[in-house]
């Protein structure tokens, strides 16, 4: 089922951009590392080892993380035939007027500057704050898919570069 496949391959491409991320990751166990270390002394006093081998495991860890990053993006390529991954900016113009979603998720910040892959439809939806309405799409990666002044969108990612969701105030 091809629309199966496409939810599948990009759901799994938004969870490499936030909850997977290499940046998200280490994040996370640098903040589990710091509720665990000053405790560490008391268990190696208890039950053995050393500090510097705590470390050591701390390292292969952060190395685990760092390498199956970059092998997750390669398999995608190479499992799904997709090309990239390639760095987006997805941009709401002007500031605070919107929020912009992609595929499943939306975007954590603006601009939010991630990496998204060719070779598969991108899905953009957009929200719109009270006091604006929405104008249209821009985007420098690609074409997109339908009319610029659609809500929602695709687009099919051709290299690095931007997209923006172009907002305009309502007059009263």
């Amino acid at each position: 089922n091809p629309i199966v496949e496409q939810y599948y391959i990009t759901r799994y491409i938004d969870l490499i951009n936030s909850s997977f991320s290499c940046v998200y990751m280490n994040q996370l166990l640098d903040s589990m590392i710091g509720e665990i270390q000053p405790e560490m002394q008391g268990q190696i006093n208890k039950w053995g080892g050393t500090y510097t081998g705590w470390l050591g495991k701390v390292q292969e860890l952060k190395d685990f993380i760092d390498l199956r990053c970059a092998a997750i993006a390669a398999g995608l390529v190479d499992c799904y035939d997709l090309d990239g991954p390639y760095v987006t900016s997805f941009v709401v113009s002007p500031v605070g007027a919107g929020q912009i979603k992609v595929n499943s998720t939306w975007a954590p910040a603006n601009p939010w500057s991630t990496s998204y892959f060719g070779g598969i439809v991108t899905l953009l939806d957009q929200n719109t704050n009270p006091g604006f309405v929405f104008d249209h799409w821009e985007a420098t990666n690609g074409p997109l898919d339908s009319l610029i002044t659609n809500n929602q969108n695709s687009i099919s990612v051709t290299g690095p570069g931007t997209i923006t969701a172009v907002y305009k105030a309502i007059s009263t």
